[in-house]
């Protein structure tokens, strides 16, 4: 069952000059449809199959849904029915290994695995045969990294040179730098710079430079994880339009934020400010998976590739500490991991 409602806000765009890429924005109206989802199916938890224990990645194909298994150091695989068809990969450090996989992708006939611990991209079969690997350098990955294909990959570039994204092709080995970073150069992990800002509940400026990307043929997207702003370039590192996503919970995670390093700094930790765990583009457009407050259900926002549609879907049902989703191939369902419960949720997927 969905509620929905419609409004139209003010967004800007930006209208590119000439070939150059200075860019004046531009105010248009962008429809937002909310919509709420009621109903959701928890398909896999650890009593489908005792190796089952912690579910990290997902990826859903018309050839099943596999599953990174951080507890377990595999990747599962399940049919449509939900039943384990098979378990592959194997965690360690050494060749055909990986220490985790951050990421799963298909391109072509093939799953390509992200490992940054071991820094390299691992690839199998469908039918989880390994086929073959490859290392990269300090200047070709970040934590979290979009792939435009086995080859090219968009990450944050943390201020580099006044910049806020890296687009790394390994083909031709060349790395572009661009968009306009939120402060300078990202500075090393401070707790005494931490503390303050935290006192005066502001954000510390090694913070500030942190994004997710997103990428599909027409548009590389950009989500400001201390802002809650939706950027979107051309592949010619143009910007094209930014949106400011905002939701009723926002100042809560922000409020959580802050108390949470009150205690942790004490102790020498850091909680990073994240207003979303993760994205993901297909080629309408792009889907955020926000953080949410506990209590509040599982909620993304959306926008289509041209910045004139958005909205948010939030999920009625669905109250679970979820930090990755994958869509299914016919985009009728979508699947949510709980890590730390061990589950995968199913419910309809709308747009």
């Amino acid at each position: 069952m969905r509620i929905c409602t419609t409004t139209l806000l003010v967004a800007s765009l930006f209208t590119l000059i000439s070939c150059q890429s200075e860019s004046t924005p531009a105010e248009v109206e962008v429809e937002r449809v909310n919509l709420e989802i009621t109903g959701a199916e928890r398909v896999i938890d650890t009593s489908t199959d005792d190796r089952f224990a912690m579910p990290t990645s997902i990826l859903a194909l018309s050839e099943g849904l596999y599953v990174y298994d951080f507890g377990a150091g595999s990747i599962h695989r399940f049919d449509e029915d939900y039943k384990l068809v098979q378990s592959f990969g194997k965690q360690g450090n050494g060749p055909e290994e990986y220490q985790y996989l951050a990421s799963l992708w298909r391109f072509d006939d093939q799953i390509l695995g992200y490992d940054p611990g071991n820094a390299k991209l691992i690839t199998y079969s469908f039918d989880g045969e390994y086929i073959d690997e490859q290392g990269l350098t300090s200047q070709q990955y970040s934590q979290m990294m979009a792939a435009g294909s086995k080859s090219e990959f968009y990450f944050q570039s943390g201020g580099y040179d006044g910049t806020l994204l890296t687009h790394s092709n390994l083909d031709n080995e060349t790395v572009h730098h661009f968009g306009e970073s939120l402060t300078s150069e990202d500075q090393d992990i401070s707790l005494s710079s931490a503390r303050q800002a935290v006192e005066r509940n502001q954000i510390p400026s090694f913070m500030k430079n942190r994004v997710i990307p997103a990428v599909n043929s027409e548009r590389i997207f950009s989500f400001q994880l201390t802002t809650g702003v939706l950027q979107a370039y051309n592949h010619q590192y143009e910007l094209l339009w930014e949106y400011p996503f905002e939701t009723d919970f926002m100042d809560e995670v922000f409020e959580n934020y802050i108390d949470a390093n009150k205690r942790m700094l004490d102790r020498g930790n850091i909680i990073f400010l994240m207003y979303a765990s993760h994205m993901q583009a297909n080629e309408d457009g792009v889907i955020v998976l926000f953080s949410t407050p506990s209590g509040t259900p599982v909620t993304l926002g959306w926008m289509n590739n041209d910045g004139t549609e958005s909205g948010l879907v939030s999920y009625k049902d669905l109250d679970i500490n979820s930090q990755n989703f994958t869509i299914s191939a016919d985009r009728n369902a979508i699947y949510f991991n709980n890590q730390l419960d061990g589950e995968i949720w199913r419910a309809e997927w709308p747009i």
